[in-house]
């Protein structure tokens, strides 16, 4: 579907493993993702991609519901991310809005089996969004910025964050069937319902902690707070050892720097007993050319992105477009897009965010003069044989910004030292993955 992912239309048909009754579902024997499920058991060969699979793992501590031989984890190189992200911890502001707004917690289906009246526990409600609010716009107060990180915790908003915490335990307690085991179709909605409001809960507890910094890297974004671990080497390790595979393999084009597995096997915590470093199937020499525009100017000056954006418009021109930009930032992102649309072009400009990240690939495989200027998610993924791109423009070396709390909690953590030990080859494996987009 054409939707964006923060779409209300998404929300209403789709489940997700927090709002899945699961065995509770009346309609579970229609189900099709049950369904293919359970063919799945009898296939020879199941594909999945490694948030599915760190999810069942990592973030509901189940293991992979298909069982399997053999395992080969293509783009390996990306492991150690997918298993942060399916360890991060976030308390969003909306997500706990909804969660109150709900109406499975005020039916009168639901009436006969809970503690209190729906006027109880609407009452206790509105008390515990209020408060959210107070958390929140504390939140905003003690830290302005869009983004930013939180090395310590805050006492206002720890205690803020218990008063929340209080007041959701009480409507939990409130909402607590009197019988124990009886009628589980029944009462199934309200269950996920308050098994989601108290992971909403401790979500808000541990974020607000900052209580394991700097092993987690704990930062604002926007209306919500997020935590994720630093290094998830040990978990990515022990998920790929989880299953009967008899044999793993690791495929990437990136996964060695100057030669050498170091990096990887540190940040994923795989130890192979055989490496394997292929030749390309390309001639690089004679099919591409690397060429470099010193403009004298540091990413902070202030005429950096208007200078950027001459110099690939210049570039851009010259080439008839047949373009990918990769803008470092979605300020010059968006800068980018404002200069390509001043005037009508001999091609089509795509930005990121005018559609779907697949509407726009979509389009701009077809239309082979066509430019497409994206960020950090256009990296990798942009596959376009032929001579729909012959151009690739990196504006810089894709360091992460020195402020990013991930950054800064490793840095923390490790010292001086983590910006040779994961900065640096972070830097260079993304520098490959994008120009790799070139030649296809």
């Amino acid at each position: 579907l054409s939707l964006p992912p923060d779409s209300p239309a998404v929300l209403r048909i789709a489940a997700s493993s927090r709002t899945c009754l699961g065995f509770r579902c009346p309609l579970r024997e229609a189900c099709f993702a049950q369904k293919v499920l359970k063919d799945a058991q009898g296939w020879s060969v199941v594909v999945a991609n490694y948030h599915l699979f760190f999810s069942y793992i990592l973030g509901s501590g189940n293991p992979f519901p298909v069982s399997y031989d053999l395992l080969i984890c293509d783009e390996a190189h990306k492991i150690p991310d997918a298993a942060r992200s399916s360890m991060t911890v976030t308390a969003s502001r909306d997500d706990l809005v909804r969660l109150l707004r709900s109406r499975i917690f005020l039916s009168d289906d639901s009436s006969s089996s809970v503690r209190a009246t729906n006027e109880e526990r609407s009452a206790v409600a509105a008390e515990i969004r209020q408060e959210a609010v107070r958390f929140y716009e504390l939140l905003e107060v003690k830290c302005p910025q869009a983004k930013a990180a939180f090395t310590s915790r805050n006492e206002e908003l720890w205690h803020q964050q218990q008063v929340v915490s209080e007041k959701i335990r009480t409507l939990l307690d409130m909402v607590a069937p009197e019988t124990d085991g009886e009628d589980e179709e029944e009462d199934g909605a309200i269950a996920v319902w308050t098994e989601e409001l108290q992971r909403a809960r401790t979500a808000l507890e541990w974020c607000a902690s900052v209580g394991q910094y700097p092993e987690w890297a704990y930062w604002k974004d926007g209306a919500s707070l997020s935590s994720a671990p630093v290094v998830s080497s040990a978990e990515a390790s022990q998920c790929l050892q989880s299953g009967a595979a008899e044999k793993a393999f690791f495929v990437s084009a990136t996964l060695t720097l100057g030669g050498t597995w170091d990096y990887w096997m540190r940040e994923s915590g795989i130890r192979p007993t055989a490496f394997f470093i292929g030749g390309s199937s390309f001639d690089l020499e004679a099919q591409m050319e690397i060429v470099v525009v010193d403009t004298g100017l540091s990413v902070t000056d202030t005429e950096y992105d208007g200078t950027v954006c001459r110099v690939v418009e210049k570039l851009t021109e010259a080439n008839g477009g047949r373009t990918l930009v990769l803008a470092s930032s979605h300020r010059l992102l968006k800068k980018l897009g404002e200069t390509f649309r001043r005037k009508r072009r001999s091609y089509a400009v795509l930005v990121q965010g005018d559609l779907p990240r697949t509407e726009l690939l979509e389009f701009f495989r077809k239309d082979e003069t066509s430019v497409l200027i994206g960020s950090a998610s256009f990296r990798e993924g942009v596959d376009v044989p032929g001579g729909g791109l012959t151009q690739v423009i990196i504006d810089r070396i894709p360091f992460p910004h020195p402020g990013d709390p991930m950054v800064q909690a490793r840095t923390t953590l490790e010292g001086q030292a983590a910006f040779c030990r994961s900065t640096l080859p972070e830097a260079k494996m993304v520098l490959k993955q994008a120009a790799g987009r070139l030649i296809r």
